[in-house]
């Protein structure tokens, strides 16, 4: 396995890949979409740009040339400059590689490059699925708590489902 930044040779890779966990209708926000060849590489190539600007990072981990998990923070442009400060944490695990250590070790390499690349940021957040109690315990592990709840938030497999957003914090 290999922890690295994307490249362009990726792009199929990377589509197959969302495009897997996406018909597999897991705790992600893609729910049966297909992404094309097109769609990937706009992706990529605002991937790309928001990382040049010191606004983003993203890793995937490899096993050979298979993508096994993506890793990705995003500073918060929201609430423009006053929010400059906190990162968008989000992660998503092929199946195949789940349940083998591979979404903490992504998590911890995409956390340490970003406190290195991404000026100023001093918070992460992210969201979660009530029901996803996997990822839950990864993320309080990793040193995330619970800040709130917002009940039935998210519509999840034919019901309704609470979203839980948690946060960490990353220097004073």
């Amino acid at each position: 396995m290999t922890i690295r930044y994307p490249r362009w040779e990726d792009l199929e890779g990377m589509r197959a890949f969302i495009n897997t966990v996406s018909q597999e209708d897991i705790f992600v926000t893609f729910s049966g979409e297909t992404v094309t060849r097109e769609g990937e590489m706009y992706y990529l190539s605002e991937m790309f740009k928001g990382m040049e600007l010191q606004d983003s990072l993203y890793l995937g981990c490899f096993a050979g040339e298979k993508l096994a998990g993506s890793c990705s923070i995003l500073r918060d442009t929201q609430g423009r400059r006053r929010s400059f400060h906190v990162g968008i944490f989000g992660i998503t695990i092929a199946q195949e590689f789940r349940g083998e250590g591979v979404g903490e070790e992504l998590s911890k390499a995409t956390i340490d490059e970003a406190e290195k690349v991404i000026e100023g940021l001093r918070l992460l957040r992210l969201q979660v699925y009530s029901p996803n109690s996997v990822a839950r315990h990864l993320y309080e592990k990793l040193g995330f708590v619970d800040y709130g709840n917002l009940p039935k938030g998210v519509w999840y497999k034919g019901e309704y489902v609470d979203e839980v957003v948690m946060y960490k914090k990353l220097t004073d």
